[in-house]
């Protein structure tokens, strides 16, 4: 029981701390730091153990004991339906316009892509990452491309960076603009003189 009320413990400040992080750090750093720690998962591991082994330990199957039970199940039931939703299930995007059909559905995990063009063939390597405003964002990707291993390292994490244009003397023409049409979302797009955009609706050029 001691061991139960311990990690009941753990699991309210932990899920406290995620709010916090969240409201403070945002969604990713919470999931990152919080969410989907291996020792957050081990915790609810063993609460659902502990739930279970005090349910028989103190026979609880009984009717003067109805309410135990029944808070007990409850609290397995959630957490049971929160593995399911961690391991099993998928969460995405889909946009469908009005009468329309699609089968294209964006991921909502977030991933390091690392691809290369070579002789007109593409080489793509990926992995699930969360990156942290406040923890460790390390990781080491290879992609094989014809037999050279190709590395890519973890160097720096600058959140919320944003693209700006700086003004130079010696540079070239360039114009930065959002776009919003019926078929997607606004969108932020930078042009060099004599680059062209497609919006799907009307083809935008500079000079």
């Amino acid at each position: 029981m001691e061991l139960m009320i311990i990690l009941t413990i753990i699991f309210g400040v932990a899920s406290a701390m995620g709010t916090f992080i969240e409201n403070d750090h945002g969604t990713e750093t919470a999931w990152a730091v919080i969410y989907t720690a291996k020792w957050f998962e081990l915790v609810q591991i063993l609460l659902v153990i502990n739930l279970i082994g005090n349910m028989f330990k103190y026979n609880m199957f009984r009717k003067d004991k109805i309410p135990q039970v029944l808070f007990h199940s409850g609290f397995i039931v959630v957490l049971l339906g929160a593995a399911i939703t961690r391991y099993i299930g998928y969460e995405g995007i889909m946009h469908i316009r009005e009468g329309k059909t699609s089968n294209t559905i964006r991921s909502s995990d977030s991933y390091v892509l690392f691809d290369t063009r070579v002789e007109g063939k593409i080489y793509a390597a990926e992995t699930p990452k969360l990156m942290s405003k406040i923890s460790s964002n390390d990781f080491d990707m290879q992609l094989d491309i014809d037999g050279k291993i190709a590395k890519i390292k973890y160097k720096e994490y600058i959140p919320d960076a944003q693209k700006t244009l700086i003004e130079d003397p010696n540079g070239i023409p360039m114009i930065d603009m959002t776009i919003l049409t019926q078929l997607s979302n606004p969108s932020q797009i930078l042009l060099k003189a004599g680059e062209t955009h497609d919006s799907k609706t009307a083809i935008i050029s500079l000079n």
